[in-house]
């Protein structure tokens, strides 16, 4: 069973044209699409209701949680649910997340199934992108086997908020090492955009702590859409309740560098080398798609301006959660980032280079070590 993740906020302007590309996915048979489907629709989405075929791809169903919408995003998952109830469950959120790793792990928390996948609210999906990601991870799992922590993310397309392509690829336009897996890099830059993320069981039950796979016990297993029970604890039956439960941290800089991180360090990434997603740019999403050059301009100003501590604390947060159980080498370089603040300039530079922690590109490291 593979089930999408799908977190929303205020997001009724492009919600139908995903969820219509997340219903309308072909079965893991029929891979092999040409890219044309990335391909933009020609203008902006309708707000009249498409809906593909009621008749769900074999083992695919969407698990939508909304973090107290104030416009039409609720009632627009109310009725894709009242058309597919057997393939789209919505949880009632009683409280809000917090911010959009929060909302993800919430999710997660309250979900099961053998495969994950997560799912931004304003994107658009490429038809085969379920097959392709899990014919990627199928051959991963033969390699490594099942029980072994996988993710497996892919390139995506950058539109406006109209759909029309600006950047066929955002891993050439940014300049992104996603061939870098090693959990040093993990530590100082993420390459994953969590909107082409798919996890096996195994990672998702590394990071839930006691996750439970059984069907049985899943809150969108079927029947009422409002309510859910954590796998995180079975005597948390609301939804709004879930959190700090497993290895979920209480502080990180994004759901998907997390994941990595989590992945680099203790199982395998796979990387699907085209565009799974049209990447959306517009004033309200979340997190935006910048140019290798003026990335390394934004850094830098964060740096000056003292906001590297989110990566820090971040690093910090998985030392607490998994000191006990690292490889010992991962746990001396994770210790050297750490350190990192309280060395002066050289020490700081000699770390980095000893410990390989490079960024995507050498002048991104160098503004690291100029600047950290």
């Amino acid at each position: 069973m593979i089930t999408v993740l799908l977190a929303t906020y205020n997001g009724e302007r492009y919600l139908r044209e995903q969820l219509d590309s997340v219903l309308g996915q072909t079965l893991p048979g029929a891979a092999g699409k040409p890219d044309s489907q990335l391909q933009p629709r020609g203008g902006p989405a309708s707000t009249t209701a498409r809906h593909p075929s009621a008749e769900a791809p074999q083992g695919l169903r969407v698990l939508a949680s909304d973090d107290l919408s104030t416009d039409g995003t609720p009632e627009i998952l109310r009725e894709y649910a009242g058309h597919y109830p057997e393939r789209l469950v919505v949880l009632k959120n009683a409280t809000p997340s917090g911010g959009a790793w929060q909302h993800f792990f919430r999710l997660l928390a309250a979900a099961s199934g053998d495969y994950f996948m997560f799912c931004d609210q304003d994107d658009a999906w490429a038809a085969d992108k379920v097959a392709v990601t899990l014919e990627t991870m199928g051959r991963m799992e033969a390699a490594y086997g099942a029980d072994t922590p996988l993710l497996v993310h892919g390139d995506v397309s950058v539109t406006d908020s109209d759909g029309n392509v600006i950047h066929k690829s955002l891993a050439a336009y940014q300049k992104i090492a996603v061939g870098d897996n090693s959990f040093s890099h993990f530590l100082v830059e993420n390459n994953i955009t969590g909107s082409t993320v798919m996890i096996n069981g195994a990672m998702a039950g590394l990071l839930i702590g006691t996750y439970d796979r059984a069907d049985t016990a899943s809150a969108a297993s079927g029947g009422s859409s409002e309510s859910a029970v954590c796998h995180g604890g079975g005597s948390r039956a609301a939804y709004g309740m879930c959190g700090d439960v497993g290895n979920i941290p209480r502080n990180c800089v994004m759901h998907d560098w997390w994941m990595g991180l989590m992945a680099s360090c203790f199982g395998h990434i796979g990387y699907v080398d085209r565009p799974l997603v049209r990447y959306r740019q517009h004033g309200d999403n979340a997190l935006g798609a910048r140019s290798g050059f003026w990335q390394t301009v934004d850094r830098m100003r964060e740096w000056h301006a003292g906001r590297y501590g989110p990566i820090f604390a971040q690093a910090e947060e998985f030392h607490r959660i998994f000191a006990d159980r690292m490889p010992a080498e991962h746990m001396e370089t994770l210790e050297a980032f750490i350190a990192l603040r309280g060395q002066d300039r050289w020490g700081k530079m000699s770390a980095i280079r000893k410990h390989r922690l490079y960024k995507s590109t050498p002048l991104r490291t160098l503004g690291m070590m100029l600047s950290v």
